[in-house]
């Protein structure tokens, strides 16, 4: 989760780290849809099980664990999918890489091509988006810190999140999106995935 971002490769902030972008400043974004397929499972999958649920289980976890079992595909209006590169190749000499600071996290990103970055641009109508994927080398510090039912102190590490694990939306701004892009806003929460959504007059 949380292991793209988008950036604008002709753009720097004053700091000198890369210009990453959201739907806040890039709307259009609302209108990518985003399916993660399973890959075919080999046959041979659970055939050294003994009929164990636990063992089953681990293994169906490990399975889906790794990224390279599964399919990223893009989706939107007008547009045919584009499959979305999930393995990377961070060693070549042609990998790219960008220095992000998302609300004061340090991340760094590879490039995930042109071809991905050629579609991107068209549906969002802007030239010089680059998609980036979280390198496998990054370590995330924790973040956040916050209690769970028993009183555990547990700490929350993230990714490319946009600042925070948690996230709050108004219904206001739920209301203007769904009418701005003539969707339902049942798809806009599903979008926006938030934690808390509050009642507000202004979006």
């Amino acid at each position: 989760d949380r292991m793209f971002c988008l950036v604008k490769a002709d753009k720097k902030n004053m700091d000198g780290t890369d210009h990453w972008i959201s739907a806040r400043d890039t709307p259009k974004l609302m209108l990518i849809e985003c399916e993660l397929k399973k890959k075919f499972m080999p046959i041979n999958h659970y055939s050294n099980l003994d009929d164990s649920e636990d063992e089953a289980n681990e293994l169906d976890m490990n399975y889906k664990s790794n990224l390279n079992n599964f399919q990223l595909i893009l989706k939107a209006r007008h547009k045919e999918s584009m499959l979305c590169p999930l393995d990377v190749n961070e060693k070549s000499d042609d990998s790219k890489f960008y220095n992000l600071n998302i609300w004061g996290t340090n991340a760094r990103g590879v490039d995930c091509g042109d071809i991905i970055a050629k579609w991107l641009g068209d549906v969002l109508g802007e030239n010089n988006v680059r998609l980036a994927k979280i390198t496998s080398a990054y370590r995330p510090a924790p973040k956040l810190a916050l209690e769970d039912q028993a009183g555990i102190k547990r700490e929350f590490s993230i990714r490319f999140q946009d600042s925070y694990p948690l996230s709050v939306v108004s219904q206001a701004t739920i209301t203007k999106m769904a009418l701005d892009f003539n969707m339902t806003e049942d798809v806009v929460l599903k979008k926006f995935r938030p934690n808390f959504v509050i009642d507000s007059e202004e979006p």
